[in-house]
């Protein structure tokens, strides 16, 4: 079976693919949210610091612990510092 499957994600990202095997399809998907989640490739989705602290303000305590432990690995220091301070903003408010 070929299929032609074309994903728009947002204005971040725009995957195509072209009569590629149904098999072929899912591994390709699958490799390029893998290279997408990377935290180095993650944080070029936003134009400005102030996209990306916006995007980390939506997220829970979890998600924030989760995502620095994640930028750790990836030694993107100065971004964990920029969750660490959305997080501490984040638990400020939940303790007034």
């Amino acid at each position: 079976m070929i299929v032609k499957l074309v994903i728009y994600y947002g204005s971040f990202l725009t995957v195509q693919i072209t009569h590629l095997k149904y098999e072929s399809i899912l591994e390709y998907l699958n490799q390029k949210y893998t290279e997408l989640i990377n935290p180095i490739n993650f944080i070029k989705l936003f134009g400005t610091t102030d996209e990306f602290i916006e995007w980390a303000q939506l997220g829970s305590t979890e998600d924030l612990l989760c995502t620095i432990s994640e930028f750790e690995k990836a030694e993107l220091y100065e971004y964990c510092g920029i969750l660490r301070q959305v997080l501490d903003s984040f638990i400020s408010r939940q303790q007034c």
